[in-house]
Order: C-alpha cells, then sequence, then structure tokens
C-alpha cells in the first residue's frame, strides 16, 4: 500500500500486506483483505479517496468493505483500457454517493489530476512486486 499526499508520496506511511486468507488467486479477495486489515488500524488516518488498481468487480468489494464499516471515503479505479495502452479511471457513482464527495468536483478533480493518478498506481506496481521479489527470494533461498 503507497500513501501519497498533495507533495507526493510519504514513504514513511506505505506498508506491507501479507495475503493469509487465499488458498487461490483472487485479486477481489486479496483486496478485500488488505482494505479491511488496512482500516482495522485505527491509528492511521483514514485517507480521503481510495485508489483502485482495478475495474469494477474491485471498485465495488472496496465499496462493500467501506460501507459494512460506515467509513466515508471516495473510490475510483483506474485499469487498462480497451486497447490496454491507455488507462482508464473509473468512477462508479456507488463510490462517490457513498464518500458524501460531489460528484462533478470529483470529476473535475480526476481530470485535472490523471497524471498524478497513473504515477500513484505505477508506485504501487513497484512496491508490490518489489515486496514480491524479496519475498519469493526468502523462500527459494529457505530462510
Amino acid at each position: 500500500m503507497v500513501v501519497f499526499n498533495e507533495s507526493g508520496p510519504i514513504k514513511s506511511d506505505y506498508r506491507k500486506f501479507k495475503i493469509r486468507s487465499l488458498q487461490g488467486q483472487s485479486d477481489v479477495d486479496a483486496l478485500d483483505e488488505v482494505i479491511t486489515r488496512r482500516l482495522s488500524h485505527s491509528e492511521w488516518q483514514h485517507p480521503n479517496l481510495f485508489l483502485i488498481d482495478g475495474g469494477r468487480p474491485q471498485i465495488n468489494r472496496v465499496i462493500k468493505v467501506l460501507r459494512d464499516r460506515q467509513i466515508k471515503t471516495a473510490v475510483i479505479g483506474i485499469a487498462k483500457g480497451p486497447e490496454r495502452k491507455r488507462n482508464d479511471v473509473i468512477v462508479l457513482d456507488e463510490g462517490v454517493e457513498s464518500s458524501g464527495f460531489d460528484r462533478n468536483e470529483l470529476l473535475r478533480w480526476i481530470s485535472t489530476h490523471r497524471v498524478l493518478l497513473v504515477q500513484v498506481r505505477d508506485e504501487a506496481h513497484r512496491f508490490a512486486i518489489s515486496y514480491q521479489r524479496t519475498t519469493r527470494h526468502i523462500h527459494n533461498s529457505g530462510h
């Protein structure tokens, strides 16, 4: 998990979550676990926005986790477009309505911050891949 504010990344707030509950490879279930565990830390400030790497299934799961805990935070997704070259930002009405944000205001913010959103997603990928390589190396070396 990566954390950004208006000044950029806050690397001291980055967190690694080892997925505990999965038998298979369900990114939606893994996302549920990570968001649930992240929200269980009352000492960590709730974000203003969850940027999810994924489409409707992933966004809907995060919205459900937030609603179950009565947390009002906007949720948007960023996913590869149909050509798999461009990045589509996905905003579901459910992810805005439950947050208390004005939909038009959020859409304006997204349109002016699209490059930042892609950078955040790319940094999350870099951080996750780095963690995955470290755990794979430790596992393969028998430590």
